[in-house]
């Protein structure tokens, strides 16, 4: 027999075994999961607009932050100082720290701006316990006094915000740097009785314009007032014989007036007063100048009596003579100063009255009326409120600031 002619049937070209079949199926798979990895992975990663946006979230809670400090802080600073002065009436010497504690009734101690104190006597442990009081702006002492009539050394120096301060009312001696390095000490009130102030007792008090030296005082210390760099007027007491050295260096007085009293001047004692021109000496003898320096840096003149004598070894201290000064010495006289704290509400009454009755009988109703009005614009306010301490309101900005993240973060979720 013949070869069937019958042909074997052709394979399809698209055939695949099934094994081949399977494993193209795995591939298809593998491929399939891959790209939905890398979309998944594609909607993760922040577009461009996503970036923006997080920035947009960013600069509106640092825009927030702002617009919460220039709103809450003043605020709080406002209501703090309303409720910023504290009143003792009353305390045991060397227990002040326990009576402001009472006094202050809960109010943080970096909200006190005014203080009075009355009703006691005051010593070294007591003006101990005010420095715990870092912004004061007023203190008020003259209802009180100071033990054995002394301010004690280094009572309160170095205050950052001490604008003012009254002197208790017994107040003998100011000692060694009572109140040197007070940068904003703009005013001190001293009563009749101070007869002395010692070394560098207000030295670098820069912002110090007003002070009256009661006529009283006799003794004025080594830099007493050196760098009282807006000190442009001082009358010196007639009890005053010596001018030590340093006391006014750096004070801008554009003239002084020395007494015949004085017998000799302090070397430096005017050194850098580049604004004084003019020096008026009562007296026939000129007093001695213990150094070389008393007008350094200066180009002053000094104006004696014609018959004045002994000036002819000035020339070589920076300054020239000038004859003819021959007015007669009238001795200064103390202009009493009435305390700010008198306008304040918790202040003794009979205080008070014998304060008004010394100021009219002193300086006149004139005298009254300027005191009036300037008490008036440092009498501490009236009204009080809670206050709110700056770790509050830090604490309020924080919350306020998470609180808009979240909310943003929540719309953006939300829209998506």
């Amino acid at each position: 027999m013949g070869k069937s002619s019958k042909k074997k049937p052709r394979k399809n070209s698209n055939y695949q075994t099934p094994k081949k079949a399977a494993a193209a199926a795995a591939e298809a798979a593998a491929a399939e999961e891959a790209k939905q990895a890398r979309q998944q992975a594609a909607k993760k990663k922040p577009t461009g607009s996503e970036h923006k946006l997080w920035l947009r979230i960013i600069m509106g809670v640092m825009a927030l932050l702002i617009i919460l400090s220039f709103i809450l802080l003043p605020s709080m600073r406002t209501s703090a100082a309303d409720d910023g002065t504290v009143s003792v009436t009353s305390f045991d010497t060397g227990n002040l720290s326990s009576a402001l504690y009472e006094a202050m009734d809960g109010v943080d101690r970096n909200n006190v701006y005014r203080l009075s104190v009355s009703g006691g006597t005051l010593n070294a442990a007591d003006y101990n316990a005010i420095t715990e009081l870092p912004n004061l702006e007023y203190i008020e002492l003259a209802g009180a006094q100071t033990e054995n009539g002394i301010i004690p050394e280094n009572a309160l120096p170095a205050r950052n915000q001490l604008t003012y301060i009254s002197l208790p009312s017994n107040t003998q001696v100011i000692s060694d740097s009572a109140f040197n390095n007070n940068k904003v000490l703009v005013k001190v009130s001293m009563p009749d009785c101070v007869t002395k102030i010692g070394k560098y007792a207000f030295d670098s008090c820069i912002a110090l314009t007003d002070i009256t030296i009661p006529a009283g005082v006799a003794e004025l210390g080594e830099g007493a007032f050196r760098d009282c760099q807006s000190l442009a007027q001082f009358t010196l007491p007639a009890g005053v014989t010596e001018i030590p050295a340093y006391c006014f260096s750096k004070c801008v007085f554009t003239e002084f007036y020395i007494g015949p009293q004085v017998t000799s001047i302090g070397d430096g004692a005017f050194s850098d007063c580049h604004e004084l021109k003019d020096v008026y000496i009562y007296g026939d003898n000129a007093p001695e100048l213990k150094g070389g320096s008393v007008f350094q840096n200066l180009n002053v003149t000094i104006h004696t009596a014609d018959d004045a004598e002994g000036y002819d070894s000035w020339g070589n201290n920076f300054v020239s003579t000038a004859e003819g000064f021959n007015e007669e010495y009238v001795p200064p006289e103390t202009q009493t100063q009435a305390p700010v704290y008198e306008e304040t509400e918790d202040a003794p009454e009979e205080t008070v009255a014998e304060t008004e009755s010394e100021t009219e009988e002193t300086s006149g109703e004139s005298q009254n009326n300027a005191a009036s009005e300037e008490q008036s614009e440092a009498a501490p306010a009236e009204s009080k409120s809670t206050g709110v301490s700056l770790p509050v309101v830090i604490v309020i900005v924080v919350v306020v600031a998470a609180a808009a993240v979240g909310v943003t973060l929540a719309v953006v979720k939300k829209k998506k």
